[in-house]
């Protein structure tokens, strides 16, 4: 499967930067995705957000950007997709089977139960996406510190 938007290019899980040089017309490679990691950190993030609800995009971020290693940039990727993921899956088991403490929060505020569920989907993705970034970061850090 081949994709092409202006410079960016995406092949078999690849992602390629083309230059527009018209000496070097030769692709550079962005960043490759490893799903494996991608889906520890989501299936360890989903497992840990009951329990440490607000930390835990984090420590899985830290986890997958700690597998990834290499750049800076790859942990930064993986933790976010996988954190920005499973936040979102988790906000939506939460809104569906909980949508009863849901209108009743929304009522107790004096606000539209739609708007709620809005609202805290769009703070669980932010918050999702922050923490992974971070965690992701953090994950590369350490895996440096730590083979250095």
């Amino acid at each position: 499967m081949k994709i092409k938007l202006k410079n960016l290019k995406f092949e078999r899980g690849l992602f390629f930067m083309s230059k527009d040089n018209k000496q070097n017309e030769s692709e550079e490679k962005v960043t490759k995705v490893i799903w494996l990691p991608i889906i520890l950190g989501f299936i360890i993030t989903l497992v840990l957000l009951p329990v440490i609800n607000a930390i835990a995009p984090l420590v899985g971020g830290v986890v997958v950007g700690y597998v990834v290693g290499g750049r800076y940039r790859n942990g930064i990727i993986h933790g976010a997709i996988s954190s920005f993921s499973a936040s979102l899956v988790y906000a939506l088991i939460i809104n569906v089977f909980f949508s009863e403490s849901v209108a009743l929060k929304a009522a107790s505020i004096n606000m539209p139960a739609n708007l709620v569920v809005i609202y805290s989907l769009i703070l669980a993705l932010i918050g999702g996406l922050i923490l992974g970034v971070i965690g992701g970061f953090i994950g590369v850090f350490i895996k440096e510190k730590v083979s250095h």
